[in-house]
């Protein structure tokens, strides 16, 4: 396990496409962190509102909100690159070899995954931070600790998110569906079709039922330790969703030869 594990994390270390992500990832977050505030600045100046300069952010927001835009879609296809680069390089049949068992190579690739999750979203906060740095003062203010406990809750619900992913990419072996699954869960298109199940489970005489409270692609961006918002049902979600889907690909994965 330790030698497998040793070779997916130098993979991961000498992947471009990941280097690369890194790289997007944190110049894109810096750039949208730092035009948005002066954008702001600047319509309210042609309104002829005064704003008074950039108001101060407490680092907890930043610590809260890593996310810019599609950042979780960038992190979830470098997950699906770099997961099926094993099948497509013959990689996995060069090492299957040497696991004592299997499973081994699932484990390994999920937590190299969950590191590679963990690096992308630290990359996004580096680039938030540095550019509030620039326009405006940061207060380090009392609720830092839950704002890393929401970074932290978010790196889970990313995990769990990506453990789908891996399902499609290392049980089913379909590059195709994972790189879909992706596009569904980043981009939060998967709203349209809970909206759906919503208005069905409603017409059966249940009110108040709400599945977005329950889908770790909607937590991500409605679960606040911060704001004491929903923080149980992210981490109940996270890991119920995270074991599942790893157990079924290990299932899936001893069940079909290496090819």
């Amino acid at each position: 396990m330790r030698n497998i594990l040793h070779m997916d994390l130098y993979r991961l270390r000498k992947s471009k496409f990941f280097i690369g992500c890194l790289i997007f990832v944190f110049g894109f977050s810096m750039i949208i962190s730092l035009v948005t505030p002066l954008l702001t600045q600047a319509v309210s100046d042609l309104a002829g509102v005064s704003l008074g300069g950039p108001a101060a952010i407490n680092f907890s927001e930043i610590l809260s909100n890593p996310f810019v835009m599609f950042i979780p879609l960038v992190i979830f296809i470098s997950a699906v690159s770099f997961s099926y680069l094993d099948f497509s390089g013959g990689y996995i049949k060069t090492i299957a070899g040497l696991a004592r068992r299997r499973i081994d190579l699932i484990t390994s690739k999920f937590i190299v995954i969950a590191l590679h999750n963990l690096l992308l979203m630290l990359a996004a906060l580096i680039g938030c931070t540095l550019s509030a740095v620039i326009v405006r003062p940061i207060v380090f203010d009392a609720a830092i600790m839950a704002g890393i406990g929401d970074f932290f809750l978010k790196w889970l619900l990313v995990t769990a998110g990506t453990s789908i992913l891996l399902f499609f990419t290392n049980g089913v072996k379909v590059k195709a569906l994972g790189i879909i699954a992706g596009v569904l869960i980043g981009s939060g298109m998967l709203s349209l079709a809970y909206l759906g199940i919503n208005s069905a489970v409603s017409a059966t005489g249940i009110q108040g039922f709400d599945i977005m409270q329950y889908m770790p692609s909607q937590l991500m961006n409605t679960a606040s330790v911060v704001n004491g918002t929903l923080v149980a049902n992210a981490v109940i979600a996270g890991f119920v969703v995270l074991a599942l889907f790893y157990t079924l690909t290990v299932i899936l994965f001893q069940k079909r030869d290496i090819k």
